[in-house]
């Protein structure tokens, strides 16, 4: 019998949205110091180099490592987070 297709298959994987995956990855850069308590995330566009991903993206990537404590924005400005 078929699974209506409303339903997930055991097959289904959801993949994380890229700003998530930007998030673990500067997690665990954080995590192995290399952004250490005080020093600063590379800037914009050097993210956008890293990861390739837009502008919108890599600022959800950040907030979720802010709303998880680990960086604060400075809102704006040369230096960011």
């Amino acid at each position: 019998m078929l699974k209506p297709m409303n339903e997930p298959s055991a097959f289904t994987k959801t993949r994380p949205k890229v700003s998530q995956r930007i998030a673990d990855d500067l997690r665990l850069r954080i995590a192995r110091g290399k952004y250490g308590a005080g020093s600063h995330l590379p800037p914009e566009f050097k993210l956008m180099e890293q990861y390739g991903a837009s502008r919108p993206t890599r600022r959800e990537a950040i907030r979720i490592l802010e709303a998880e404590s680990l960086v604060v924005t400075s809102g704006g400005g040369p230096k960011g987070a």
